[in-house]
């Protein structure tokens, strides 16, 4: 028996996009401001979720974007703005209004509320704020006191703290009639009677015990602390250690004065991941949402980085200009050890920078890694050296000494990048330099002017 199964326009359209707004939603709400008729169209934008909403604001152009948030502003959860892209957050938040902000601080969580807070200038920042009660004013205040990336600044200020003596039943009768608790949490965190955090119950465990069973009695010791001005890609090492969902952040004196949770930690690790992608290619961030001349600003720096490369190994050429007057089939094969360098270094270089951030690499097997890429390259090193040695030879008429150059310069340059790649990243970062900024112009240029000079001093000793 065969079953057909009817899909309606609604279910094919959730087939098709697993999440998000589809292209054809975007252009029908883009339809409707131009028009002016966006009335009609805004309950089915507001049932939509969160983070849909989000979606579909960041792909408007920024005049659309701000007639849409400007009439769903009574309405819109204020949990939407922290879906938004960077650059429309920041786009549109001045654009709000002090009142409106407020609402919104006083609706979100501590850690979504100082995201938007941060993206405002200090004077607007100073303005928001006095709109605050003063309760809510000295809480934003002091998170904005933690510097940047820190576990103090990504944390959220509500937590669940309960003494050690507190039944169960307690615990749940605090949950229902505290408003000032978290809107999610996944674990009961015990303290002392100085508020040190001294251990944790989980949600789960919680619901199965019996009302009459104290925290002392079901909490797990084996709590992981988290200081205040720990850097927050620490922490996401820690989450993803130890598997965790939620922690507790404390103060200098070891109090607790918030927590992370797992969903902050996944943000956390998206940017760094787009930080290193970034740095990879020689921009400092992204610069997708700025504007041309912006945008010319920050990219400018790290090509004319590549043009002084580019001028060096030019000037390491042309002290060999005899060699290549002599024998022409010299220029044939010249980029051939620098490219093929280069490449293998990045390679090199990638494993690397992403085994330090993973925590894979440290140092007692550093030397280790160093031998294996040593030794893949030299084993790379042989099997193309030898193929574009034969070629060389085949290609010029049976001219070995040139096939000989290509091999070892090739070789040479293999290793040597192998090396380079390896050692780059580690060295900087016992700098304290970021190697995702630094090492790839650096191995840039050792490869290129190392992978000419070679080539062409090969040349000039056995060729002439």
């Amino acid at each position: 028996m065969e079953i057909h199964r009817q899909m309606s326009p609604l279910h094919d359209e959730e087939e098709r996009h697993f999440y998000g707004v589809t292209p054809e939603f975007v252009a029908e709400v883009s339809d409707h401001i131009k028009a002016g008729t966006l009335n009609g169209l805004t309950p089915q934008i507001l049932a939509r979720h969160n983070a849909d909403i989000g979606d579909l604001i960041d792909q408007l152009e920024p005049a659309e974007q701000e007639i849409l948030v400007e009439k769903l502003a009574g309405s819109m959860d204020p949990e939407v703005l922290t879906y938004l892209s960077d650059a429309t957050r920041a786009f549109l938040i001045p654009l709000l209004g002090t009142k409106v902000l407020a609402g919104a601080l006083r609706a979100l969580d501590s850690d979504d509320a100082v995201l938007l807070i941060s993206d405002l200038e200090p004077e607007q920042q100073r303005q928001l704020l006095r709109a605050l009660s003063s309760r809510d004013r000295a809480r934003f205040e002091e998170s904005l006191t933690f510097p940047e990336e820190t576990a103090g600044r990504l944390m959220q200020r509500e937590i669940v703290c309960v003494p050690a003596s507190w039944t169960v039943k307690q615990v749940i009768t605090l949950i229902k009639a505290d408003k000032h608790l978290p809107s999610n949490f996944y674990s009961i965190f015990v303290v002392d009677t100085q508020h040190h955090p001294i251990g944790r119950v989980p949600l789960s465990e919680l619901l199965r015990a019996g009302h009459t069973a104290r925290m002392s009695d079901l909490m797990h010791d084996n709590v992981h602390i988290i200081p205040a001005m720990r850097d927050e890609e620490d922490v996401a090492g820690l989450f993803q250690h130890y598997g965790l969902t939620s922690a507790p952040v404390v103060d200098e004196e070891g109090r607790v004065i918030g927590m992370i949770t797992v969903d902050d930690i996944v943000e956390v690790i998206e940017e760094k991941a787009e930080q290193d992608i970034l740095h990879m290619a020689g921009v400092s961030s992204s610069d997708f949402g700025l504007g041309c001349f912006e945008t010319f600003a920050r990219r400018a720096p790290w090509l004319v980085a590549t043009m002084f490369n580019g001028i060096i190994t030019a000037l390491v050429i042309q002290q060999f200009e005899p060699s290549l007057s002599a024998l022409t089939a010299l220029s044939f094969f010249m980029p051939l050890p620098a490219m093929m360098g280069g490449n293998v270094g990045l390679q090199v270089m990638t494993v690397i920078i992403r085994a330090m951030a993973a925590r894979d690499l440290r140092e007692q097997n550093t030397a280790k890694a160093l031998r294996k890429e040593v030794s893949v390259g030299f084993l790379n090193g042989l099997l193309f050296s030898t193929l574009l040695g034969v070629f060389a030879y085949w290609f010029t008429g049976g001219n070995w000494q040139i096939g000989l150059v290509l091999f070892g310069a090739l070789l040479w340059n293999i290793v040597w990048a192998a090396i380079a790649g390896c050692l780059l990243p580690v060295m900087m970062q016992r700098a304290q330099l970021d190697p995702t900024v630094g090492a790839g112009p650096i191995l840039t240029v050792i490869t290129d002017i190392l992978g000419y000079a070679i080539y062409l001093m090969l040349a000039s000793v056995w060729l002439l």
